[in-house]
């Protein structure tokens, strides 16, 4: 390596370990998205609203029509495609020729029919705001430091979320103060985990979590939490949507599955790697299968193993990330998580090695954004990267896993009352 070159390799080496260099750069973030969202609000395919003050259609616009559908009487009417296309174009315009289904539980209408009450904008920046503030308080008890929200605000995860209007960062929220929660507080923690419920491809991997760590208090919370959530929709609407949502489940898979556009630019998972690459559905969902089960495997044994919690929880979000194919880029929100509880690992341990991992993380976060350029789902090589930190760091824990039931070791969860 030539000399100049590795004084500047050094040199940049150095500055990454130096708390004011990674607080300049999260502040830098955070002002470029304030001011992307800021200048493309009510522009033609902008944010939120257009120049005429009709919604853009991003994804919010599927929350906002399911919700006027319920709030007219008819919740069966949000999974009827026709109806809820007319409902849409009721709301963007009769220019809009596309599909925004609505794939979610009918527990989920409840929040649907809140979100509608409000104008578009109102709710859009409600729903948002609401999102953010659920992960910004995840990632402050996680990392215990202010400054975790302002990394937070400046991530492309976030970005992607608060621009469209989707729920990734509510799913995140949800499943970091969850995860805080559960070595002290196991049945609010089971709470939480249960109102993930809305999106069941993400909580696959909850049950085997909980029974792995001896967490039945959470486990048994989390499943009353659920039948009361299908309690409450069936006294509220009846059996109409339910009957209409299990009818629908795989016309809706297929259509998030079997469109090469989808495949290519929004799913991120290794089914989407390979049918971007011209692979057959078939084995293309065998390849997947063979990887979250390896996936799972990994998982299993980390879990069983002698290793810090925080170990232990930032894997589980990269497990399930790797197990669904079914997995949108906004859904990666979850790795925010993954990052949260490696910081906090690193920080209460070596403080110069974790500052100096921001600059990779500092780099999943740009690679992340390059997804809708370059076509290409930089969100799984992401996963596949943390997911690789976390074992390692597993690993070196005792160098070879021994099982063990210890629940929470080397993490200090917020005091009980």
């Amino acid at each position: 390596m030539p000399r100049n070159l590795a004084a500047i390799v050094k040199f940049l080496w150095h500055l990454s370990s130096a708390n004011l260099f990674h607080h300049l750069v999260a502040c830098l973030l955070v002002s470029l998205t304030i001011i992307s969202l800021a200048s493309s609000y009510r522009r033609d395919g902008g944010w939120v609203i257009d120049s005429g003050n009709k919604p853009v259609p991003h994804d919010f616009v599927n929350f906002y029509s399911a919700g006027m559908l319920v709030e007219r009487g008819k919740p069966a009417e949000a999974y009827d495609w026709r109806r809820q296309q007319a409902a849409q174009r009721e709301l963007v315009g009769t220019h809009h020729d596309g599909l925004l289904p609505w794939p979610y539980p009918p527990f989920a209408l409840p929040v649907a029919q809140l979100l509608s009450l409000p104008s578009y904008p109102v709710s859009f920046l409600l729903f948002v705001g609401l999102s953010f503030a659920i992960c910004a308080l995840a990632a402050m008890l996680i990392v215990g430091t202010l400054s975790s929200v302002v990394w937070l605000a400046g991530s492309s995860l976030a970005f992607i979320n608060i621009y469209v209007g989707q729920n990734g960062l509510m799913s995140a929220g949800l499943l970091g103060l969850a995860l805080v929660l559960l070595p002290k507080r196991p049945v609010w923690a089971g709470v939480l985990f249960g109102c993930l419920a809305f999106k069941p491809h993400l909580g696959l991997l909850l049950p085997i979590f909980l029974i792995i760590l001896g967490q039945w208090r959470a486990f048994m919370s989390a499943a009353v939490t659920v039948l009361a959530a299908i309690g409450i929709s069936l006294a509220l609407y009846g059996a109409g949507p339910w009957l209409a949502f299990i009818s629908q489940l795989g016309r809706t898979a297929d259509l998030s599955m079997g469109l090469e556009s989808t495949v290519i630019t929004k799913l991120q998972s290794v089914y989407a790697v390979l049918r971007s690459l011209g692979v057959g559905t078939e084995p293309a969902m065998a390849a997947h299968a063979a990887t979250a089960a390896a996936a799972l495997a990994v998982a299993i044994w980390v879990w069983r193993a002698d290793t810090p919690y925080p170990i232990k929880a930032a894997l589980l979000p990269v497990a399930t990330a790797l197990l669904s194919p079914y997995l949108f880029f906004y859904d990666l929100a979850l790795l925010l998580i993954t990052v949260g509880f490696l910081v906090r690992y690193l920080m209460e341990r070596d403080a110069h090695l974790s500052l100096r991992m921001g600059i990779v993380l500092l780099g999943l976060n740009f690679a992340i954004l390059l997804y809708p350029l370059i076509e290409w789902p930089t969100g799984l090589a992401a996963t596949l990267i943390l997911g690789g930190i976390s074992v390692t760091l597993a690993t070196r824990h005792n160098g070879v896993f021994h099982p063990s039931a210890a629940a929470a070791p080397g993490f200090r969860p917020p005091p009980g009352p």
